[in-house]
């Protein structure tokens, strides 16, 4: 098992399945993840988390620009779940033009976005750095070590 421990569960939405494969490949081969949940529609992951069976989500990777519900759409429909709030949200995109940033300012669970196809240098370094501040959030005595101190993730769109 990694230092870090493992995410339980992450939600993956994108329309496009080429995209979808590739971003499985870098997400389960991390070793970071127990579970990756693929949904081409926003829509059916929000009747995913709806259900009261899932398990809990730690991340979701998301495309913006998706068919019958947008990732802003899906976005608010969590926050009336209560669901977005506890988790962090990855924003997939070719491009993020001027409105999309207005929008993003709107979601502070965004963590940040990158460029699709999501990279496995990208997906790693998510991963380690959602690990490593949950890990601070659940142990207290870890917020002044060196290993968890300014740890900053940068905008990984191109």
């Amino acid at each position: 098992m990694h230092p870090l421990g493992k995410l339980k569960s992450v939600l993956l939405i994108d329309d496009d399945g080429a995209d979808n494969y590739i971003h499985r490949i870098h997400l389960e081969s991390s070793g970071l993840i127990e579970t990756v949940h693929e949904f081409l529609y926003a829509d059916e992951a929000l009747e995913y988390l709806q259900a009261s069976d899932h398990e809990a989500v730690d991340l979701i990777f998301l495309d913006i620009h998706l068919p019958r519900m947008d990732g802003f759409e899906f976005l608010r429909a969590c926050r009336d779940l209560k669901v977005s709030r506890q988790t962090e949200v990855v924003l997939l995109a070719t491009h993020l033009s001027p409105h999309v940033l207005e929008q993003i300012a709107q979601f502070p669970e965004i963590l940040t976005s990158c460029s699709k196809p999501l990279t496995k240098t990208c997906a790693d370094d998510i991963l380690k750095f959602v690990l490593q501040s949950n890990r601070r959030q659940s142990d207290p005595a870890l917020t002044n070590t060196t290993e968890t101190q300014a740890m900053v993730l940068p905008n990984f769109l191109a």
